[in-house]
């Protein structure tokens, strides 16, 4: 009964999430997926919790960013997703709806604020900071990052859950998708 209203709570949050975003249209864009990238996660922990201490591994999975956003004060804040498989004394999977922003535009490219929730067993918050580096005369950004995940049920101790978390560092691929079609 607890995992059931654990996926309940995270499913709930990433739809409050999609609720107030309008598409941002790109002028002299045709394709249906103008805006849409996909791409691959890679990382690492550094920092771990008390469950990760003896079994942690690499962390990989599958992220994007659509065409849709909002504004706050001054930010142009865009949503995306992570799926994603983490390692502890199996592996385990994290789904995760994310807003991102940028703080700070350096001449080699965005310095980006991410943040979300998920699931990942339980409530998963996941936040971190990126340097995009777009790939010159490629559809590709390159992201590395640092970024924190905490999970209130990282692991089930006689009748209660415990929580965790873990600190990595990584990076991530993701590609102009429109540029396929």
């Amino acid at each position: 009964m607890r995992r059931i209203s654990y996926k309940l709570i995270s499913l709930t949050l990433m739809l409050m999430l999609l609720v107030p975003v309008v598409a941002q249209e790109e002028e002299g864009t045709t394709s249906a997926l103008a805006g849409y990238t996909l791409g691959l996660n890679f990382g690492y922990p550094v920092v771990t919790g008390e469950y990760f201490k003896d079994a942690s591994g690499p962390i990989v999975g599958i992220v994007g960013n659509t065409p849709y956003g909002f504004a706050v004060g001054p930010f142009n804040v865009g949503v995306g997703f992570g799926v994603e498989s983490f390692m502890a004394d199996n592996a385990q999977i994290g789904v995760y709806g994310s807003v991102n922003t940028t703080l700070y535009v350096t001449p080699y490219g965005p310095v980006s604020y991410y943040g979300g929730a998920g699931y990942y067993g339980g409530l998963g918050l996941v936040g971190g900071v990126t340097f995009d580096y777009m790939v010159p005369n490629m559809p590709l950004v390159v992201k590395p990052y640092l970024r924190g995940t905490f999970m209130t049920s990282a692991a089930e101790v006689g009748d209660e859950n415990k929580a965790s978390y873990y600190v990595n560092i990584g990076v991530m691929a993701l590609y102009d998708i429109s540029t396929l079609f």
